[in-house]
């Protein structure tokens, strides 16, 4: 599948991180051919954007910077100033989830990433056909107007501003073993971190627009904080 609208001779690029938009990408019309579908801004990391297909699938658009990890093996496509790489289905360890990937390479570096999930407990179709959709849709609306802009988040919310890296020190990272001398390495507007080392530990921080924790949620105290722990035996521990 390639995009409907011819490619521009223009370079395609995000100069404004903190206002670039990533709800411009999501076409619900397009989407409307999986089910009913509505946009979710306030379910998603600060530089990406949800739409909930009713009982079907999540599609998110996420904006990352040039550093970001991106997984080997997609099947390359070349389409005018940008590159698409197409990823197969995976499914999560539980057996309940299923997640597809598409990435859209920009002119500057930075990628736009396009994934599809099956909520757990849906009807799992198939979320390439999702994905491929949303792409398709991400890809016109950058060839007709690029990335389209809202307001400089950092107004909205304080969080915004901050540094993520500069949010675990040094010294907690040295309590981790393979973390010890660990470098974050900063996400798209800085709202999100990674430190990783070559023993293939990893530690991330990502700034999330959520809804609030209620009660059933909380089981966790972090420095006056309610928040609450997810943890997977040999997999990952999550804290909010």
């Amino acid at each position: 599948a390639t995009a409907a609208m011819p490619a521009p001779d223009r370079q395609i690029v995000i100069d404004h991180p903190r206002s670039a938009d990533p709800c411009s990408l999501i076409d619900l019309t397009a989407l409307s051919q999986h089910g009913s579908v509505e946009i979710d801004r306030e379910n998603s990391k600060f530089s990406a954007c949800r739409a909930n297909i009713r009982d079907r699938a999540n599609l998110t658009v996420d904006l990352l910077g040039p550093d970001e990890y991106e997984p080997p093996g997609g099947a390359l496509q070349r389409l005018g100033p940008l590159t698409i790489a197409r990823f197969e289905a995976t499914t999560h360890s539980s057996g309940t989830r299923t997640r597809c990937e598409r990435r859209v390479e920009l002119s500057d570096g930075n990628t736009v990433l396009v994934s599809a999930e099956s909520p757990a407990g849906a009807v799992v179709d198939d979320m390439c056909a999702v994905a491929e959709t949303g792409v398709t849709a991400a890809v016109d609306a950058l060839f007709a107007r690029g990335i389209g802009m809202r307001v400089q988040l950092d107004v909205e919310r304080p969080l915004a501003r901050v540094d993520a890296c500069g949010l675990i020190r040094p010294a907690d990272l040295a309590t981790i073993p393979g973390l010890e001398n660990a470098t974050g390495r900063p996400e798209f507007g800085s709202w999100g971190c990674t430190w990783a080392s070559g023993s293939g530990t990893r530690a991330r921080l990502d700034f999330w627009r959520s809804t609030q924790l209620t009660e059933a949620d909380v089981d966790t105290d972090f420095n006056g904080r309610r928040g609450t722990v997810f943890f997977r035996p040999g997999g990952h521990c999550y804290a909010h």
